[in-house]
Order: C-alpha cells, then structure tokens, then sequence
C-alpha cells in the first residue's frame, strides 16, 4: 500500500515537472503598455481601481474627483457624474465580480 503511494507521489511529481517545463513563460520584455487618459490630458493621479471578474467592466476615480466607466475592457471610457457635474473626493470604487453593482465612497462627510 505504502509502495502503491509512493509511486503514484513519484509520477504526480514527474507529470508536474513536466507540465510546468513546456508551459510558455511570459517575460516582461514581451508585454506592451499604452497610457490611457480616460479624461484626457489631465495631469491628477488615480486614487481608485475596481475591474470585474472577466476584465469587461473597469471603474476608475481620481484626485480630481471624477469617476470613469469603461464596459468594453478600457476601449471606451465614460464619466460617471454620481452627484450630478461635481468634482467630489472619490477616495475608492470597487466593483462586483459580474460588473452589475458598483460602489464608490466619498472621502468626508
């Protein structure tokens, strides 16, 4: 029984070695970036990130008190005016791993 064991731990191992031998590695010299300006040229840092589970739905706040919307994996970006045309202090969003329900809070009262 005990032998039984170690040979199956034995070809697990071999099999896992294997696999992970052939499998492509990804270098960062390989991946591109482009900048987006989702508001255009502004020169404020984001505060706060959500993406959901498939990476379809990105929401995205910054310092100067704007929410954007992107539902086409950052293609396309939209304001969100929560508060109608105010530039409040979103401190974070986040989103749900469907993209259906997003949360954005305020910093303050």
């Amino acid at each position: 029984m005990a032998m039984n064991l170690y040979i199956r731990l034995f070809i697990f191992s071999l099999l896992f070695i294997i696999f992970f031998s052939l499998a492509p590695s990804v270098h960062a010299e390989d991946l591109s970036w482009s900048e987006e300006q989702p508001l255009g040229d502004i020169d404020s840092p984001w505060r706060s990130a959500g993406i959901n589970s498939n990476g379809e739905v990105i929401i995205v706040s910054g310092n100067n008190g704007r929410v954007v919307l992107s539902k086409d994996r950052g293609q396309s970006w939209r304001d969100v005016q929560i508060t109608g045309d105010t530039d409040d202090p979103w401190n974070t969003v986040n989103i749900s791993a469907d993209g259906q329900t997003l949360l954005a809070a305020v910093q303050g009262a």
